[in-house]
């Protein structure tokens, strides 16, 4: 102990020579304490709008997409998705529906020929119970939204996307479009009306019934045919005239309708399968606005050449074609197409987290046991698609430009473990170095010690516990700096006092740990040839 109380006295003694080496063990327990808490989620209010739009924080489509090291790439076969397939995946992948992909697990599904609805659904009781089984780990039970989609057409006329360019002729486009699911009560739980801007969402008697919510950005960028009479339908959908006495309509209203032809169901009479929709037997729906919805996503800027202190900046809002109708009424809806008895499954399914704080954990152990299906977490999702300049429409500012042709993405590499490793590498030997130039100055002292009777194992106690006393200094001091912004992670996600405690000990304890475990392996290193010197050897060189 005493030789330990030594060690103690020098490392304050020593701490104005080795602020360097404290402050690499601090910059090194710093970036350990954010790999272990803030790497795992986000604060309880990030993408908030993206999440109640898209249902949740976790979303899974049907088939894994993304590439990651494990793959063999060469084995891969060719696929290519229908222009039809719609969702969310379609805004944020369109590459694969442009120029193909490359089939991870083995199987092009669905491949450029024969392609079939069945092949891009997915099962939402396979996914709950993925979920399931993570109830214990991640301490609570996810909800699960299955968003269901059906494939229409539009009739509309393409008007200018920003200001200063004329508009097109008028002619009239039978446009593919959507039909989207929405579950009513879990869309009031999680504050969808927040986003409606005009006239009202969904109401629990609107279940079953014809009417729909559209994107505002949707509304204000097109131009819709209105007819004065219902439509027939001769021939080929793109076929269809307008009818005399009819006017075009800027953008969509509350209380106006819109009509839509809803493809027949081909249905597998052998297995009941759904094949894929046939557009020359249409149905056409007529469905009531009743409310317009946008939300805010982030803003861009463009600087010009000619004025370059005056950047152009334009807020970007999310965007979409797809028509927002209750759940129970796309069901009905794709009986009366035909769908029959043969049932329309998925196409995404998003789960809400237990914790926002955890999601990114939370997702890449879903993504373990749902190997078939690509998982990712909402943030993810929606930081790869900015980087790839998706899925928001830029209207004003026509000077952009487009990002490049999007290829299919790959999964990041987890490097998290190796940067700790290599930044607490680094301060180490910092450390060792500081150590090695300060007992240089101090042979004197350490042969008196030796020649008052202290042994080579009791020195090297001395000088390990000086190492080991400045990388806690350093470690304790990155940890407190970085675990501010864990806590307001913690915090912001409604955690209890008592587990955002036993959390921060848990941490604490462990970033002590690799500190310790790094400071008595270099401390060693540096301390074992002074701790050698014998009183004689140095006295010759004084």
């Amino acid at each position: 102990l005493t030789f330990i109380g030594l060690g103690v006295t020098n490392a304050w003694r020593n701490l104005g020579r080795s602020l360097l080496a404290v402050a690499g063990m601090a910059l090194a327990a710093a970036v350990l304490t954010s790999s272990l808490s803030l790497d795992a989620g986000h604060p309880g209010q990030a993408y908030s709008n993206y999440r109640v739009y898209l249902g949740g924080d976790v979303m899974v489509f049907p088939f894994d997409y993304q590439a990651d090291a494990g793959d063999d790439l060469r084995e891969a076969p060719y696929g290519r998705l229908p222009a039809d397939i719609p969702g969310e995946f379609a805004a944020f992948f369109p590459e694969a529906y442009e120029t193909g992909y490359l089939a991870l697990n083995g199987e092009a599904r669905p491949a450029v020929a024969g392609a079939r609805w069945a092949d891009i659904t997915l099962d939402p009781e396979r996914v709950a119970e993925a979920a399931g089984s993570l109830s214990t780990r991640f301490a609570g039970d996810a909800g699960i939204y299955a968003h269901y989609f059906l494939p229409a057409l539009e009739c509309r006329n393409w008007t200018a996307p920003y200001e200063g360019v004329p508009d097109p002729p008028p002619e009239t486009l039978w446009a593919p479009i959507a039909l989207r699911s929405r579950d009513i009560a879990r869309d009031t739980q999680a504050g969808f009306g927040s986003l409606v801007v005009a006239g009202r969402g969904f109401e629990p008697g609107d279940s079953g019934r014809l009417v729909c919510v559209v994107n505002r950005e949707r509304a204000l960028t097109y131009r819709r045919f209105v007819p004065d009479a219902p439509m027939t339908v001769a021939g080929q959908a793109t076929e269809v005239e307008p009818l005399p006495g009819s006017e075009e309509v800027d953008g969509l209203t509350p209380g106006q309708t819109v009509t839509v032809l809803l493809p027949r169901p081909a249905v597998d009479t052998a297995t009941g399968a759904l094949l894929l929709f046939d557009y020359s037997n249409l149905t056409p729906v007529t469905l009531e606005v009743v409310g317009l919805y946008s939300f805010p996503t982030h803003t861009i800027s463009v600087t010009p050449v000619d004025t370059p202190s005056h950047p152009l900046v334009e807020q970007l809002h999310w965007a979409s074609t797809d028509i927002l109708v209750p759940k129970e009424t796309l069901l009905a809806l794709f009986t009366l197409a035909g769908g029959g008895a043969a049932g329309l499954a998925p196409v995404e399914v998003t789960l809400t987290a237990p914790d926002l704080g955890q999601v990114e954990a939370y997702s890449d152990a879903l993504r373990e046991l749902l190997p078939e299906y690509e998982v990712m977490s909402v943030p993810s999702l929606v930081s790869l698609g900015r980087d790839r300049g998706l899925p928001e429409p830029v209207l004003r500012l026509p000077s952009y430009g487009d990002p490049g042709r999007r290829v299919q993405p790959a999964l990041a590499v987890d490097a998290g473990a190796a940067l700790v490793f290599l930044f607490y590498l680094i301060a180490a030997l910092l450390l060792a170095t500081n150590m090695m130039v300060i007992l240089t100055s101090r042979r004197k002292e350490l042969g008196v010690l030796r020649a008052v009777g202290a042994r080579s194992s009791e020195v090297l106690v001395t000088l390990v516990t000086e190492a080991v006393i400045l990388s806690l200094l350093g470690g304790l001091a990155g940890f407190a700096v970085a675990r501010v912004a864990s806590t307001h992670v913690l915090v912001s996600n409604d955690r209890p006092l008592a587990e955002i405690l036993a959390l921060t000990a848990t941490d604490l304890v462990t970033v002590v740990a690799v500190t310790v475990g790094f400071a008595l392996v270099f401390g060693l290193i540096a301390a074992r040839s002074a701790a050698r010197l014998s009183p004689m050897e140095v006295l010759r060189q004084e």
